[in-house]
């Protein structure tokens, strides 16, 4: 876009060619490059033969060269006569159609000989035009009329296979793709004549493309903009979960450290009452070794076996002390067994 810009400013009307079209309408190919590679190869040349070879051509020496064969070239002379020859200035168009319209007498020449089929219709031709076919002139046509046929024959034959396989790879779809500044009024052969209106025309078409392209910039960046803010506000979650689950692992682990303290408190306190009741039943046994002096017994009371034995024996079971609760690993309390209980009733 600058550069139509620039010949906006500088007045200069510029033209867009179709494609595959610059070898017969743009003067520079049509005039000016033959004799510029013709020019810069004597130049080129003539560096080669002054220094002799000793001296390598080398970077710095391309300009210098193809500037003295640029100034040799491109004269006033010339560039004129390349606007001439593709029909711009003067304006005549016909230059160029002449070159892809064949004459009435090249194209009846061409019908004829492409519907002379075979050899033996141009035979018959043959002998009719030529008056004495012994002659080696007469013969020599002959033979020459004679491999052109099978020549043409040959390349008709090629033809048809060639243009047999570019009507199947034309049907296949292909993806075209515009120029960066189609005007909306198009010409049939594609051609784009760049005035100050179809200048201005250009610019506001790339106007549009650079809105719609700042737009979708813009799209973007609001999507990644949200993405960010997602990604920030989950790794935000995330780190609060973390951080709550660590908090309830610590919890954890001190309700575990005090429940152990617990228990071990409690086997503790286990321990030291079993070493008291040991400690006990170590003073008791010696008091029950001893035997009291021989009396007389006493004369046994026959006592009532009814309703006064069994208040007693309620009262002596009240009485008898019971043992304290224990607890296993678990902290579970254990229930002492029935023998065990009726020895300390006997005991008591």
């Amino acid at each position: 876009m600058d550069f139509l810009s620039h010949c906006a400013e500088e007045r200069i009307l510029v033209l867009i060619y179709p494609p595959h079209s610059t070898h017969t309408l743009q003067p520079l190919d049509v005039v000016c490059f033959s004799p510029l590679a013709t020019n810069y190869s004597t130049v080129l040349a003539n560096h080669l033969h002054g220094s002799q070879g000793l001296m390598p051509f080398k970077k710095g020496d391309f300009f210098r060269i193809f500037w003295q064969a640029w100034t040799q070239t491109f004269t006033e002379k010339l560039v004129l006569r390349s606007f001439e020859a593709v029909g711009i200035a003067p304006l005549n168009p016909n230059v160029i159609l002449n070159r892809f319209t064949p004459s009435q007498a090249e194209a009846a020449a061409a019908r004829a000989f492409n519907e002379a089929g075979d050899w033996r219709h141009n035979d018959n031709v043959w002998r009719q035009s030529v008056k004495d076919p012994a002659a080696d002139e007469a013969k020599e046509l002959r033979q020459t009329l004679h491999q052109l046929t099978n020549q043409n024959e040959l390349l008709k034959m090629e033809r048809d296979g060639l243009q047999e396989v570019l009507s199947h790879a034309r049907s296949k779809p292909t993806k075209s793709k515009s120029l960066p500044f189609i005007q909306p009024k198009e010409t049939r052969s594609k051609t784009q004549w760049y005035s100050l209106r179809g200048v201005n025309e250009a610019q506001h078409l790339q106007n549009i493309f650079e809105q719609e392209e700042r737009d979708d910039e813009l799209h973007k960046h609001t999507e990644r903009e949200l993405r960010e803010s997602n990604r920030k506000l989950k790794q935000k979650l995330d780190t609060k979960k973390k951080a709550a689950a660590a908090t309830r692992r610590k919890e954890a682990a001190e309700r575990a450290r005090l429940k152990r303290e617990e228990v071990a408190k409690r086997k503790a306190e286990r321990e030291r009452q079993k070493q008291e009741r040991d400690a006990a039943e170590a003073i008791q046994l010696p008091q029950r070794g001893k035997r009291k002096v021989s009396q007389s017994p006493a004369p046994r009371k026959k006592q009532n076996r009814g309703a006064a034995a069994a208040r007693s024996r309620r009262v002596a079971t009240a009485r008898s002390p019971t043992l304290p609760p224990t607890y296993n690993n678990r902290d579970r309390k254990i229930a002492p067994r029935k023998k065990l209980n009726q020895e300390v009733d006997c005991n008591s």
